[in-house]
């Protein structure tokens, strides 16, 4: 009887452990349609920032988003990328960096510490299926505290075989 019910316990837990990370899957996907609307939505896009730096880079069949050099501290940084003012959809997810991680990445000037997460630069990148290619960005971050959260959207418009602004 004993060895039952520590095999049913066992099972409920394991159950409640899945349930809890199908949550947070829930939750991460919830947040990344969210934030692909937004991006969508968004009026107005930059090319740079005074915050930190950001470059578009198209090498071949392949771009890349470098965000580096912090201005300020920037905590729980969460990116994200859409090509060509794309629809929503789940078939190919764009890149991103901290929205469906279970982790939070934090760039703050003149830090690094990869064990604790705080990083260098974040690097995003996708395929080019054809050209012009028109790459969108949202870079969200929180303050020290996490009280005040700021959001930044850049529109990349990637022509030649190596482009960068």
């Amino acid at each position: 009887m004993k060895k039952l019910t520590i095999i049913f316990m066992s099972l409920l837990l394991i159950a409640g452990c899945s349930s809890k990370e199908n949550d947070l899957d829930q939750a991460n996907l919830k947040r990344y349609e969210s934030y692909w609307d937004a991006i969508k939505n968004q009026e107005t896009y930059r090319s740079d920032s005074k915050n930190f730096s950001i470059e578009a880079i198209l090498s071949g069949n392949e771009y890349s988003i470098v965000i580096d050099e912090p201005r300020r501290a920037m905590y729980d940084v969460q990116i994200m990328a859409i090509e060509n003012e794309d629809d929503f959809h789940l078939d190919e997810m764009m890149p991103t960096i901290g929205v469906l991680d279970k982790e939070t990445y934090n760039l703050i000037p003149n830090q690094s510490n990869k064990e604790n997460l705080f990083l260098e630069w974040f690097l995003l990148s996708g395929d080019v299926d054809s050209l012009p290619l028109k790459v969108e960005v949202m870079v969200l971050w929180k303050n020290y505290n996490r009280t005040e959260e700021t959001r930044e959207y850049f529109e990349f418009l990637l022509e030649d075989a190596v482009t960068t602004e």
